[in-house]
Formats: structure tokens, sequence, C-alpha cells
């Protein structure tokens, strides 16, 4: 799990988005959504949710196209952010409070919910390596394991990208940097 984790993606894009623009809190925050989701689609595997998507094209296409929406929203955003006129406002005055804890929550669960490189994962992981007669131990470890690693993981990025030597840099650099992040996100 952990060598799937850490491959640049959607959920890695919104933690370092949220850690740069914002706080470390906001980025600690966004990682704790992303763990939720990721408990989420541990759980809808051992139901067996994962094994129907595999069977359903139509259901999987159907969130692929919710998860596609919701990433284009995204980066339109972004780039109409960057597109705003921006004051000469130091982080540690505004951006800390801007942007709260839901809506850090917020966007790192809707992320990892509508990726569709984390359902494929965990639709692979619960069709092909985790047998269906799982006991009930197991189940458990996975359900703790796999949430945690990517925990640890996005919260090491999480405190990376929140420094504030980094967040300065950023700061001279964001109107950019909005427009990259949207246009990777689209």
């Amino acid at each position: 799990h952990l060598g799937i984790v850490i491959i640049p993606g959607p959920n890695f894009l919104v933690i370092v988005k949220n850690s740069l623009a914002h706080s470390r809190r906001a980025g600690m925050v966004t990682a704790r959504g992303v763990a939720i989701g990721t408990i989420v689609y541990v759980i809808a595997g051992f139901l067996g949710f994962t094994a129907l998507l595999s069977q359903s094209v139509m259901l999987f296409n159907l969130i692929k196209w919710i998860g596609t929406l919701y990433f284009i929203y995204v980066g339109i955003q972004l780039i109409l952010h960057a597109n705003r006129t921006q004051t000469d406002v130091t982080i540690d005055t505004v951006k800390h409070s801007t942007f709260t804890d839901a809506q850090a929550l917020r966007s790192g669960l809707l992320t990892m919910l509508s990726n569709v490189k984390s359902a494929f994962y965990f639709m692979f992981l619960f069709t092909t390596f985790l047998p269906a007669d799982i006991d009930l131990q197991l189940k458990i470890v996975v359900l703790i394991m796999v949430p945690m690693i990517s925990f640890l993981w996005y919260t090491i990025l999480a405190l990376t990208f929140s420094n504030h030597i980094i967040q300065t840099i950023y700061q001279k650099i964001e109107r950019w940097m909005n427009v990259v992040f949207g246009t990777v996100w689209i």
C-alpha cells in the first residue's frame, strides 16, 4: 500500500496545495480527510462494493464521471482564483483564517472518494489479493493499517509543504502555481 500511496496523484496534490496555500493544520486535516476516504474504500471492499464495481461497467463509469467532473470543477476554481488580484498580505494573517477545518477535511475526503486511481487500486486489491473468505482479524488489521499508512504519508507531506520557508516561496509564485495546480487537476 505504501508503494501506491507515495505515487503522486490527486491525493498528493490536494495535500500539497492545502499545506502550501493555507497552513500546516489545513494540510493535516486534509490528510485526515484522505484517511477517512481510505476507510470508506476499505469497508466498501469488504462489503463487496469493489467486486460489484468490477462487474458493472455502468456503475463504474458513473463513479468515474462524477470524479472527473469534481476534478474539473476544482481545477477551474484554482485557475479562476489565480486570475484574481492578490494584495500584499502575509500567509500568517489571512490564509490561516479563511480555510476552515471542515473545508480541509471535505477537500481531502472528496478528493479520495472521487479519485479513479484509488477506486482502481482498491478494486484490484479486494478482487485479486485479498481472499473473499478473509477472517475478521485480518479484516481489522487491513482496516487499521491501510488508512494509517495513508495518513502517515500524507502527514509527512503536510509537514513538509507547510514549512514557513516553502510557504513564503510559494506565496511569491502562488498565482502561477494555482494555474499549474488547476491544469493538473483538469
